[in-house]
């Protein structure tokens, strides 16, 4: 169904810029051979200078246009779920038409940044997990928050998440659902071994530092 969407706006957009309006439409380098379009509008996600950018299809596909693009982007849910997306298919000439009339507001949502020893990870909008290689074994590790020791703990692992991904692997192990306007992360431990320790939420400019105990 995503694809038959993207066409279709394809088609509006295109349509629309015959009756003057000033839009240059640029598509997703794996939509080759799915859309009909000049081979010089296609681009890799990662590289495109877009303004704005169509998400089509689940929440999967607006977490992974958000890791790699800095536009604001809106989506257009054709998955189950939909928790980020925005607006429905139907919705969607609508939705382009009040785009490209400036009727929108641009909401800004915080993501976590992550290094593995000196190795930068792809920010994540929804959650970092920490888990053992081999299923069902017990992590152990220490947490510190701005350097300051805060618990020892053995269990499957822990979720650092921000209050869009509370509502995702977060809430499951037994988190809180933050409200998206705030500005904060939660962790929440997987399963710990003899430890009260419960989910906690901090303030989105700590930096959390987890050490890993036994190897």
């Amino acid at each position: 169904m995503a694809t038959s969407v993207a066409a279709d706006l394809y088609g509006y957009i295109g349509e629309l810029s015959k009756d003057g309006s000033d839009v240059e439409v640029v598509l997703d380098s794996r939509m080759k051979g799915k859309i009909e379009a000049d081979p010089s509008q296609f681009c890799p996600l990662n590289e495109m200078r877009a303004d704005i950018v169509l998400a089509i299809g689940g929440d999967g596909t607006i977490l992974r246009t958000l890791q790699v693009v800095d536009a604001p982007v809106l989506g257009i849910n054709v998955g189950s779920l939909g928790f980020l997306m925005e607006v429905a298919p139907e919705d969607s000439h609508i939705a382009v038409d009040r785009l490209l009339g400036g009727q929108y507001t641009v909401k800004e949502r915080a993501k976590l940044h992550t290094r593995v020893g000196d190795e930068d990870l792809p920010d994540a909008t929804n959650e970092v997990v920490l888990l053992s290689k081999t299923p069902a074994k017990i992590v152990s590790y220490e947490m510190f928050i701005d350097m300051n020791w805060v618990e020892k703990v053995r269990g499957d692992g822990l979720i650092v998440s921000t209050p869009v991904g509370s509502t995702c692997y977060a809430m499951s192990a037994g988190g809180s659902v933050l409200d998206p306007e705030l500005s904060a992360f939660e962790i929440v431990p997987l399963a710990p071994f003899l430890t009260n320790f419960r989910p906690i939420i901090i303030p989105d400019a700590c930096v959390i530092t987890i050490k890993i105990v036994d190897r």
